[in-house]
C-alpha cells in the first residue's frame, strides 16, 4: 500500500524487497520495499527541489520525511554503530550520521543498514567488474 509514504502521485518503479518483513516494536509486520522514485510529469511543472517535498505521508503513521545522497550513505566517514533492543533480541549495525542531516536510527537504521549492506554496496562492485 502507497499511502503510508505518501508516494501515490509520483513515479515508482519497484525493484523489490530487502526481505519478506520483519517487525517494529509494536508487532506490527513491517515489509521494506526498494523503489526508483521519479518525477511525475505534475511535479516536473511544480520544479520541487527535494524529493522530501514531493512526499505527502500518513502522519500518523510517518513521523519524518528526510533524504541522504547515496555518497553520504556510502560514506565510511558518516558511519555510526547503533543497537536495536527489543522483543529479547539485540541487533548491532553501522548507520548514516552525515553532517546537516538527520540520525537515522531504530528500524529506519537497520533497514538502512540492509540497503547499503546487500543492495547499494553489491550493486556498486558489480558495476565495477
Amino acid at each position: 500500500d502507497s499511502n503510508e509514504p505518501g508516494v501515490n502521485a509520483l513515479d515508482i518503479e519497484i525493484l523489490g524487497s530487502l526481505f519478506d518483513s520483519i517487525p517494529s516494536k509494536h508487532g506490527t509486520p513491517v515489509q521494506p520495499i526498494v523503489a526508483y522514485i521519479s518525477l511525475s510529469k505534475l511535479h516536473a511543472l511544480r520544479k520541487a527541489d527535494l524529493i522530501c517535498d514531493l512526499l505527502y505521508p500518513d502522519r500518523n503513521e510517518v513521523a519524518q520525511v528526510f533524504a541522504v545522497p547515496v555518497d553520504e550513505l556510502l560514506n565510511p566517514a558518516y558511519q555510526k554503530r547503533e543497537e536495536l533492543v527489543g522483543r529479547g533480541t539485540s541487533v548491532r549495525y553501522s548507520v548514516p550520521s552525515a553532517p546537516n542531516h538527520v540520525d537515522i536510527w531504530g528500524l529506519t537504521g537497520l533497514l538502512t543498514h540492509s540497503l547499503i549492506h546487500h543492495v547499494l554496496i553489491p550493486s556498486i562492485r558489480r558495476q565495477m567488474l
